[in-house]
């Protein structure tokens, strides 16, 4: 009996990214063709493609719109949000989903941040809102649903993410570049190159 052999590919998936201290964390899971899924997380201190920090640059507009707070501290300055960590999942009445880890700083009377977690949103609302208004108007807001541009955005950053975890795709060092950092080394006071 004669089998045909016909090419497959392997398939892939990223549960998490997370940033922190300067490093790069990636839960990503590999699916051979013709074997097991292997699961692996990653940490990476080396600094990724541009294409890996632009597709994370989004993140910040939609965690701003999961927080859904006015971003100021108790003396009205304006306070920053930091994405820290991004889960990936899926349900399987919503479809795809996704929840962050996000730290909103600075603070008037804390040298540390608030620390929150997003409500999960996902690829199929959860229902609607109607808003009324003293002047009689209504506006309805789907609830937890990721818009078409978000699930673009998500889709980007877990290719991107996976490129660099497992296919080291980083920001490439050019000849200027090492020069700087190997003048830094020469000069450095603590003795190491």
């Amino acid at each position: 009996m004669f089998v045909e052999w016909r090419p497959t590919m392997e398939s892939h998936d990223v549960y998490s990214v997370a940033f922190s201290n300067g490093l790069w964390t990636v839960d990503y899971s590999v699916t051979p063709a013709d074997g097991p899924m292997e699961r692996c997380k990653i940490t990476r201190g080396d600094r990724p493609h541009p294409d890996f920090i632009a597709a994370f640059k989004p993140f910040l507009v939609m965690a701003r719109r999961f927080v859904e707070l006015e971003l100021v501290n108790f003396s009205k300055a304006p306070m920053e949000l930091a994405v820290k960590n991004i889960k990936f999942g899926y349900h399987t009445k919503y479809g795809l989903s996704i929840r962050m880890a996000v730290e909103c700083g600075p603070l008037s009377y804390s040298a540390d941040n608030i620390k929150l977690i997003t409500p999960t949103f996902y690829e199929i609302r959860k229902g609607t809102n109607v808003v009324s208004f003293p002047d009689r108007t209504s506006v309805e807001y789907a609830l937890n649903e990721l818009t078409k541009d978000e699930m673009e955005q998500i889709a980007s950053l877990k290719e991107e993410a996976f490129l660099y975890a497992y296919a080291a795709k980083r920001e490439q060092v050019t000849l200027e570049g090492a020069a700087i950092e190997y003048a830094r080394e020469l000069n450095s006071t603590d003795g190491m190159l």
